[in-house]
């Protein structure tokens, strides 16, 4: 972790000088894991719908414009 504002060529490690930065940093991380889910880490998300779909399952307006929709 870098302090661009002193340092533009990313030279000093600042980690172990600022552990409440990296702690906030992990917890929006973890925060945003859980919402968009992370396939690396097993989390599927709770926020996460089927591609071209809406809640409730509709279909976007995309969709149900598209071209390809017709073959389907």
């Amino acid at each position: 972790m870098y302090d661009l504002e002193d340092d533009l060529g990313e030279a000093n490690d600042v980690l172990g000088d600022k552990p409440e930065v990296l702690a906030k940093m992990q917890g929006l991380a973890e925060a945003m894991r859980e919402r968009l889910g992370d396939n690396f880490q097993k989390v599927k998300g709770t926020e996460r719908r089927e591609a071209g779909r809406l809640s409730g399952g509709a279909l976007t307006s995309c969709q149900r414009k598209s071209p390809v929709r017709a073959l389907l």
